[in-house]
């Protein structure tokens, strides 16, 4: 090769990583300054340093030029009064208040490892500024009795998610838990096909809201009980024909379908007027939605009229407020809710001892 040829073909080499390193340069130093704010500010000589950790060496006056650059894509960078003190980002990716919504969020997911809980967490403290790191490690906290042992259940989460995106069936076992607090299978390790539609999130459990192939209605799944889920390249049976979604059509709403399965039993919704005492409208308001109309009494109590499916889980939802809400109508769910009832006085043996007494 020419001698001259070998000396340009050199010098455009180095050319060229000197360009790929100052667009890394400018990549690293945003990243460095993500992590910043108005108390922990870095000044050119720190954010050298930073650099050099990397493998990129700089000078002041680029550093200078790369944090305007910055500045002008749209990235608020505040300086401080004194110059030695140096720069930080005042328009950081997380507020305070949200860093800590969703660590809580991720140390109260029961269906999670505490192991998986804690890698979820170190990303979150990875785009968060010293301040946030801080908040994280000082305001929240996990019981690790109440974690999952199931290092599965994110595989059975993405399996799940990406079968009702394609619109996909999937087939899984099912367990129980047996009496040695262990999973076993249920029905002796039978295999369903089922069509999934949706995964919400209860009481900090994932339920799925499925089809089993073999009849008409809607399951609920407890996504931890579910196990050897595997999506099936076949479609998904259409939800209008599920007999709790078909009678709604177009207008069929998720939300309030979950606002009336209460604690997830659904069944055929009604419409049911309940007396409620003053101290419970708050507890409306977060059942039944903050737009719930209630009709004021003269001594404080009100009467809401809500549409929920009459189930064992609204029975047991509606026992823990004792008195404080009751059934006014109709009168046939009254008698319902009074049987339930009754059969929680037999259980303690209430019954059967008020016969011995008479």
């Amino acid at each position: 090769m020419n001698p001259s040829a070998a000396i340009y073909n050199g010098i455009i080499e180095e050319a060229s990583e000197m360009a790929e390193k100052n667009k890394l340069k400018l990549l690293y130093i945003l990243e460095i300054m993500q992590h910043t704010d108005a108390d922990h500010p870095l000044n050119i000589s720190q954010i050298i340093r930073n650099l050099q950790s990397k493998g990129i060496n700089a000078e002041r006056k680029s550093i200078a030029r790369d944090l305007h650059t910055i500045s002008e894509a749209g990235f608020s960078i505040g300086k401080c009064e004194s110059h030695n003190d140096g720069f930080y980002m005042t328009d950081q990716l997380f507020e305070d208040y949200e860093l800590k919504i969703l660590a809580d969020a991720i140390f109260s997911a029961t269906w999670l490892t505490e192991k998986d809980s804690d890698k979820l967490i170190q990303k979150l403290k990875s785009i968060a500024t010293e301040n946030g790191k801080q908040l994280i490690s000082s305001t929240t906290y996990i019981d690790s009795s109440l974690k999952s042992e199931d290092s599965t259940n994110k595989i059975k989460f993405d399996t799940v998610l990406h079968a009702i995106m394609h619109r996909h069936q999937i087939s899984f076992q099912y367990m129980t838990v047996g009496p040695d607090g262990k999973k076993e299978p249920y029905r002796n390790g039978r295999i369903y096909t089922a069509s999934p539609y949706y995964l919400p999130l209860y009481e900090n459990e994932y339920y799925l809201i499925a089809n089993p192939s073999e009849h008409e209605h809607a399951t609920h799944f407890k996504l931890d009980l579910m196990e050897k889920i595997a999506e099936i390249p076949y479609p998904v049976r259409p939800i209008s024909e599920i007999y709790e979604f078909k009678n709604q059509g177009s207008s069929f709403s998720i939300t309030r379908y979950l606002k009336e399965s209460v604690h997830l039993y659904n069944g055929t919704s009604e419409v049911l007027t309940l007396h409620c005492s003053k101290w419970v409208r708050r507890n409306i308001q977060k059942k039944f939605g903050k737009n719930t109309v209630m009709i004021n009494q003269p001594n404080g109590s009100f009467l809401v009229h809500v549409k929920v499916a009459p189930s064992e889980g609204f029975y047991q939802w509606l026992a823990g407020y004792g008195c404080n809400i009751v059934i006014k109508e109709p009168e046939n769910v009254k008698n319902e809710f009074l049987e339930f009832i009754d059969s929680i006085e037999k259980a303690y043996g209430r019954k059967a001892n008020d016969h011995e007494s008479e």
